[in-house]
This record gives C-alpha cells, structure tokens and sequence, in this order.
C-alpha cells in the first residue's frame, strides 16, 4: 500500500568499561525492520522486529579476567505502538497539544529461552499555553514488565536532588 512507511536501522555502540577490572566492555550490534501505517496526519500503528546482539569481552585488567571467556546474547525483540501527536511545535521545548503513546513489547534470549521480557506501557502528554511563552504541561505514564528479566523503575529526578551533601543511596 501507498500509505505504509517502511525503514531499516543498523547501528553499532560500544559501551566503556566501568571502574571496576571486572567489568566487561559491551558492544552492541542492532539491526531493526519497521513499518508505519498513518490513519491520519496525527494518528498512526507502528510495528517493528530486531535482532539485538550484546558482544562482553573481558580486557586484560588481571589474571582472572585473562581466563574469562568472550560471551554474546541474541535477543529477537518485537514492538507494537499506537501513536498520536497533534502538537504544534512553538520553540525550543514549546509545544501546544497532545501527544498519546500506547505500546507493547517482547524481548526474548535466543540462547536462553528462559530469558524473556513483556512491556505494556503508555504515556500521554497535553500541553496549554498560558500566556506567550508560557506552557502547562500535564504527563501521566505508565508501565508494566513481565517475565523472567524485570524492568527496574524509578520514581523521582536528579539523584540527591533534597541533599547534596550526601552520596547517591538505593534502597
């Protein structure tokens, strides 16, 4: 059909090692095939399908790093999305409208079948003007994991925003 949007990504990223010798550098390799299918000029479904490849190799710190093998996850990853934005864009980070997400994902390990992860999730914005430059923003989010890998969520901003003399602490 004329009006489905059809679009392939493949892109690479290394991730540095952290302070710790005992952390393995990440490369990640991720190819992605989606399609769009645009009810309106602000409405639209959305679907995709990609192969996500995690490559940890252990750099020569110590010892028992030089025994540790290079290791790779496989994960195959669906996304379905309903999208809509009516939002008129007035500046940098001024917007005028309402913007509505609703979506669902699955991850799944294909070395570990085991290893699995549904996403149901939504996210709606509205924006008001007030007066010129002025903007109320409203949000409201929502989301849910299920399977054997879990999402950690968190609620809050900057870390230690209250206290700044303290370090960052989890509970």
């Amino acid at each position: 059909s004329q009006r489905v949007d059809k679009y392939y990504t493949l892109y690479r990223q290394s991730f540095p090692v952290s302070r710790s010798d005992n952390a393995p550098k990440i490369q990640t390799h991720h190819l992605k095939y989606g399609i769009s299918y645009p009810f309106s000029e602000v409405a639209a479904l959305k679907g995709s399908v990609s192969w996500r490849n995690d490559r940890r190799t252990y750099l020569a710190f110590n010892d028992a790093n030089l025994a540790k093998k290079t290791s790779f996850d496989n994960w195959i990853i669906l996304k379905t999305e309903y999208v809509f934005d009516n939002t008129l864009n007035r500046g940098i980070n001024s917007y005028n409208g309402t913007r509505l997400k609703l979506f669902a994902e699955y991850f799944n390990n294909t070395g570990y079948l085991k290893q699995n992860l549904a996403v149901l999730g939504f996210d709606a914005r509205n924006y008001k003007k007030i007066h010129r430059n002025l903007i109320w923003a409203n949000r409201i989010a929502g989301s849910s994991s299920q399977g054997s890998q879990k999402i950690v969520y968190y609620l809050g901003s900057v870390d230690n925003w209250i206290n700044l003399s303290n370090s960052p602490s989890f509970n």
